[in-house]
């Protein structure tokens, strides 16, 4: 399983949301300089707009690193579903029974379901 690379996703996600945390608290910054007229309009725009700009680059990458996360947990849910199978598999051999085969087999097919969108 991709352990380590979620792990490092986790904490990529995690730096990008404290730092955008800092960012509104930088806009607010700003907001109380340029309402209390401590700044012109001119620096508080290009200011902001700064902010603004690193925030929606922020936002950006935290899209694509939630769209790489949520693909590896997909692939995580389907390995463990194998895994699971494959351990039932093997104690299906211990059977000897064909009727009891028969029983069991019945029942993963009318268990199987598949659910394709692509």
């Amino acid at each position: 399983k991709s352990t380590y690379g979620k792990r490092d996703i986790k904490k990529k996600l995690n730096g990008w949301e404290v730092e955008k945390e800092n960012l509104d608290k930088m806009r607010l910054e700003l907001e109380k300089e340029y309402y209390s007229g401590k700044m012109d309009k001119d620096r508080y725009k290009t200011l902001v707009g700064s902010v603004n700009q690193r925030e929606n680059e922020i936002d950006t990458e935290i899209s694509i690193k939630q769209t790489e996360l949520d693909s590896i947990l997909q692939k995580d849910k389907w390995l463990d579903w194998i895994e699971i199978h494959l351990n039932n598999v093997e104690d299906l051999n211990l059977i000897t029974d064909i009727k009891e085969r028969k029983t069991i087999i019945k029942e993963y097919i009318d268990k199987i379901h598949l659910d394709w969108n692509k």
